[in-house]
């Protein structure tokens, strides 16, 4: 009886501590926090160099392409340059989060190229508003898939080529084709679209 009791204790001794080696793993997983990488601000956007993504009735919104980059931490960061139909322009750095659907600001640009750090820099949810959908469109069209990064940046680039090409040659198209929801493959216009993505090279930008 004696012999049976101490069987019984020796068990769930062992049982305990199996069950708590077990757990480790999933603690340690827990612990485990995104950690943002640090801050290096690019140069001044070159005028050559500006990709525009989307227009709305008096703002025209560009990427800096020499500035797009991904960081080691998984965000996307680049210079926006937003441009008003009266000659204003704001410049600002900024990263954006595919994992979370999340943007931020890092600072903004002045006139003689130099930057000012936000002064909230916090990440903050992207606006799908038609007043401010600018992130929107760049999350859906350009940098994400889904929540995940799309590519390298060449890749990214070439988006803004095709783009930019196809809006050109079919200027009174108005459902210009992303790369999510290309045209019918029984039309033309599909026809352009799959000639421009198969000979357009990134570094022809």
């Amino acid at each position: 009886m004696k012999s049976s009791r101490f069987s019984v204790i020796r068990c769930a001794l062992l049982a305990a501590v199996f069950g708590a080696a077990l757990q480790v793993p999933a603690q340690a997983e827990d612990e485990k926090e995104w950690t943002e990488a640090a801050l290096q601000l690019p140069a001044a956007p070159a005028a050559d160099a500006l990709l525009t993504f989307h227009q709305t009735g008096t703002i025209q919104f560009q990427i800096d392409a020499n500035s797009l980059s991904i960081a080691a931490d998984g965000t996307i960061r680049y210079t926006l340059v937003a441009t008003s139909t009266a000659g204003a322009r704001n410049v600002s750095y900024e990263g954006l989060r595919c994992s979370t659907y999340e943007k931020k600001l890092f600072a903004f640009g002045r006139p003689d190229g130099s930057w000012s750090n936000a002064r909230r820099a916090d990440w903050t949810r992207i606006s799908q508003t038609d007043a401010n959908k600018q992130h929107h469109v760049l999350y859906t069209e350009y940098l994400c898939d889904g929540n995940t990064i799309a590519g390298k940046v060449p890749d990214m680039i070439q988006r803004w080529i095709i783009t930019a090409l196809y809006t050109a040659m079919v200027p009174s198209d108005t459902t210009m084709p992303s790369r999510r929801t290309p045209p019918s493959a029984s039309s033309c216009r599909y026809s352009l679209w799959a000639w421009l993505k198969s000979t357009v090279h990134p570094a022809c930008w």
